[in-house]
């Protein structure tokens, strides 16, 4: 969704969805349906663009984003295994700009379950596009106040908003490696770490995906917990606190399973049996 144009609302009827908002910068706003505050019953809900100052609608719950894109994410879980009733409950949601609530203009939503597509983030995360892509990012959204450090070594590099990225050669080499040696450095965080709390049990090779529990932005009592970070965003997207409760209770819980027994990485070629 793009707040440029004002909050943006939704409506959930009630079901087993389970759903959440992130800014651009893959940052927890608000969660919805079963681990959200309408706990499944149903629920209106507002987002909120950066430093709105408005009257703010009565009757929704609200999240407030630091960005002007953010992204709406639901899920249906198919009760029973019934998985025409799951895609019927998602087209039941509403998502609209609050400006047109009184007569809704509802998000025309694209149904691309049967295209062929490709979403491998990988073609430009190992290169320099994925410094062009951030260049872009720091232009097009609001400076966030927790960020000036990093800022600040990004305008070293020559991505700094209000200006132009455009690295000269030699920078350019600099940049292609450094994008390569990180990528590289994210992928042994995500699969071959050797942190002890990544084991969720001591006697299997069962890790736990999030490496902070209950946080949403991967906050410990110390500070910010980038190795877990960086392993979540290398194996995944999007985050919230439900997303990393190992409690009892509404939310998910994700455990990664890259090795087998003996501890040797699954490999592609051959077949496995989970018991």
């Amino acid at each position: 969704l793009a707040l440029t144009t004002g909050p943006w609302a939704s409506e959930l009827p009630p079901g087993a969805y389970i759903g959440q908002v992130d800014d651009h910068h893959q940052r927890w706003i608000m969660d919805m349906g079963i681990p959200g505050p309408d706990e499944g019953k149903g629920g209106k809900h507002l987002v909120l663009p950066p430093g709105y100052k408005g009257q703010v609608a009565t009757g929704y719950h609200v999240g407030r984003a630091d960005s002007y894109k953010v992204l709406f994410a639901v899920r249906s879980l198919p009760a029973n295994g019934d998985i025409d009733a799951a895609l019927n409950a998602l087209r039941a949601i509403k998502v609209y700009p609050l400006s047109t609530s009184s007569n809704p203009r509802l998000l025309k939503v694209q149904d691309s379950s049967k295209e062929k597509m490709d979403s491998t983030s990988l073609r430009w995360e190992d290169n320099l596009q994925v410094w062009q892509v951030l260049a872009r990012i720091i232009e097009a959204e609001p400076v966030v106040d927790e960020f000036r450090p990093m800022y600040g070594l990004l305008a070293s590099l020559g991505i700094q908003k209000g200006k132009p990225f455009a690295p000269d050669d030699r920078m350019k080499g600099i940049l292609e490696r450094a994008a390569k040696a990180g990528r590289d450095q994210m992928l042994v965080s995500a699969f071959a770490s050797t942190r002890p709390d990544r084991l969720a049990w001591p006697d299997r090779k069962w890790e736990w995906a999030g490496l902070v529990p209950g946080s949403a932005d991967f906050e410990t009592p110390m500070g910010l917990d980038l190795e877990a970070r960086d392993r979540w965003f290398a194996q995944a997207i999007v985050a919230s606190a439900a997303m990393f409760r190992r409690s009892a209770g509404a939310g998910s819980l994700y455990w990664l399973g890259a090795r087998d027994a003996s501890g040797a990485f699954l490999d592609g070629g051959r077949n496995y049996k989970l018991t």
